[in-house]
């Protein structure tokens, strides 16, 4: 399959995880639809699918697998993008507390959040608790999943190394327990599509106060870290300048002194 030129502007995240966006050619417009055909179709009359694709092998022939939607996938305001059914994906075969859970974020904000379906433990049946969820979320970011610590939070995935990037870990989570007496997200709460996959939008509308508030709350915390360290910063740099004002000749100390000048 030959290179269509539409692909160019895709090649540096290409080079990385070698994905692009799907199209088709063969198909030439919507009937009685211009405002659909302008939408989808480019001036060659390539169809875009909205298809996230990843390239298989360079063949011949060169094979592509659909890995998700364009829609799905976000950028936060650090520049990285997120696909959120990777990480589910990834998140639910090494979370066993988790039986749902959607990933949430958005170009305002430096992390994710979730909405979450817990399980029930095998123990005595009871939900798993919000820490035993974070817990084990958190452990399936680290460098090998399982291999931080014991109890249910190490309990994730025997070892396995993880593929997730730690801006993609849900900081917090909304856990919908009242969900669990209706099986979770389904069809009939409008919270699965017909062909079983997340209705994203019905599930942000329900937990949008809950969401934007984690949102904030998270936002806030980083803040207050990053104002922690440059606090931190300024007091070495003082606790230096102090040891040279008593320590150094007046020559070292009146050279230091027009440096600061020029810094400043």
């Amino acid at each position: 399959m030959a290179w269509h030129k539409h692909w160019s502007h895709v090649v540096v995240a290409f080079s990385f995880r070698r994905r692009a966006a799907g199209w088709l050619a063969g198909w030439r417009r919507y009937l009685n639809r211009p405002d659909l055909t302008a939408s989808t179709f480019d001036s060659d009359g390539f169809y875009h699918t909205g298809d996230v694709v990843e390239l298989v092998d360079n063949g011949p022939p060169q094979r592509v697998r659909v890995v998700d939607r364009c829609k799905n996938i976000f950028k936060l305001v650090n520049g990285e993008w997120v696909s959120p059914e990777n990480v589910e994906a990834e998140l639910m075969v090494k979370c066993p507390s988790v039986k749902q859970i959607m990933v949430h974020g958005t170009s305002k904000h430096e992390c994710v959040v979730a909405v979450v379906v817990p399980a029930k433990t095998d123990d005595d049946g009871q939900l798993h608790t919000k820490e035993t969820i974070l817990a084990q979320l958190r452990n399936a970011g680290s460098a090998h999943s399982g291999g931080g610590g014991g109890g249910e939070a190490g309990e994730a995935s025997g070892g396995a190394k993880s593929t997730l990037r730690h801006f993609e870990i849900p900081q917090d989570i909304v856990v919908a327990a009242e969900l669990v007496a209706e099986g979770g997200f389904t069809p009939d709460n409008a919270m699965l599509t017909q062909t079983n996959k997340l209705c994203r939008p019905a599930i942000r509308r329900r937990y949008k106060a809950e969401l934007d508030r984690l949102l904030v709350q998270q936002n806030e915390a980083l803040e207050r870290k990053k104002e922690e360290q440059q606090s931190k910063m300024v007091q070495v740099l003082r606790k230096y300048v102090d040891k040279i004002k008593t320590s150094a000749s007046a020559e070292v100390r009146a050279r230091f002194h027009a440096v600061c000048l020029r810094l400043w």
